[in-house]
């Protein structure tokens, strides 16, 4: 095998080769151009919000449950429910006009959002 004896004789090359590949992810990342990559990994391994629990403290506010774009009114989940977004984005700075103005509670089992103006 032609390939394989280069490799046996200059062990050096996969080192090399294997440097090689972890610069190019870096220096991708840098460049934004594998945020591709993170609504994919992001379902894979977060999975659907889970928004179940049993006390208030249950329950966080997020401001996405994807990787991509902004949301200005935060989503309720669960506290150990986690976006997974391992490559880093474009730094969109989201622009709100609208203050959020609620509390999270535990309500028939699910994390949900009340209004500070009427409190359940």
């Amino acid at each position: 095998m032609i390939c394989c004896d280069v490799f046996v004789k200059k062990p050096y090359l996969i080192a090399i080769i294997v440097i090689g590949v972890l610069l190019i992810f870096v220096v991708l990342n840098e460049l934004t151009l594998l945020t591709f990559l993170n609504e994919p990994l992001n379902k894979l391994v977060s999975g659907t919000p889970i928004k179940s629990c049993s006390v208030d403290s249950d329950c966080k506010k997020i401001p996405l449950t994807t990787c991509t774009g902004c949301a200005c009114t935060p989503i309720i989940v669960n506290k150990d429910w986690n976006t997974y977004c391992p490559f880093k984005g474009p730094g969109i700075q989201c622009q709100c006009a609208i203050i959020d103005q609620t509390k999270v509670k535990c309500i028939d089992n699910l994390c949900t959002s009340v209004s500070n103006k009427n409190p359940v």
